[in-house]
């Protein structure tokens, strides 16, 4: 399945302090079963490389739980605890804004 990240749906990059390429890529959610989607996404170019995953109900579902859980897996990597990635000329990296109502 990690096939699906050859050719990533959307693509953020990054630039860490030593001026090296990060980007977080996300892939076309795949239908994996009746009313379940899977969207693979992953960080390049940092210390915790690996392919995730998040399930959804729908492929806009599996895709927009992608972008929030990246948001989350983004303010755990090593380099920005460091203070070493930077986004937007900050650390902070929110995709989408999340609402309280």
């Amino acid at each position: 399945m990690t096939e699906t990240l050859n050719k990533p749906t959307i693509t953020f990059e990054f630039a860490n302090a030593l001026g090296a390429d990060v980007h977080l890529k996300i892939g076309t959610p795949i239908c994996v079963g009746d009313d379940e989607w899977r969207c693979p996404f992953m960080f390049t170019g940092v210390s915790n490389s690996r392919v995730r995953w998040t399930t959804g109900a729908s492929a806009a579902q599996a895709l927009e739980l992608s972008l929030r859980v990246a948001s989350d897996v983004f303010s755990t990597l090593e380099e920005v605890a460091n203070g070493a990635v930077t986004w937007l000329d900050g650390s902070s990296f929110e995709l989408m804004r999340r609402s309280d109502a």
